[in-house]
């Protein structure tokens, strides 16, 4: 279900002037959070669907370096954007077409720039 929910829903409508905004505003929270490791542009996170218990991985990215496909979510998708500033631990909630989607997220990796592999966080 991790898989196929990010798969099929990218990205339903282009975002929105609030969810622009709501974007942004985590990304500038995350510039000046500390302690924990939180999700952000780039890092890799394995979450779990809680209905289903399946679990995935997907590395949060720009809008134009989105491929859902190979596991590369924009954090402009309902479910990027989700995740943006979760912990380990973390419970994010997607509602899409009013079907209510929830996860946990177990494990954050930063990926490293020059080689693609990750160093757990």
């Amino acid at each position: 279900m991790v898989r196929k929910y990010a798969v099929r829903n990218p990205c339903c409508f282009p975002p929105g002037p609030g969810e622009i905004s709501a974007v942004l505003g985590k990304l500038e929270a995350l510039n000046h959070a500390g302690g924990e490791p939180r999700a952000s542009v780039g890092t890799i996170v394995r979450m779990e669907d809680l209905l289903s218990g399946e679990q995935g991985c997907f590395q949060l990215v720009w809008p134009d370096e989105a491929a859902p496909e190979q596991d590369r979510l924009s954090i402009l998708s309902p479910l990027g954007a989700a995740l943006l500033g979760a912990r380990r631990g973390d419970e994010v909630m997607v509602t899409l077409f009013g079907c209510r989607c929830d996860f946990r997220v177990l494990a954050l990796w930063e990926a490293e720039p020059r080689e693609g592999s990750a160093v757990p966080l």
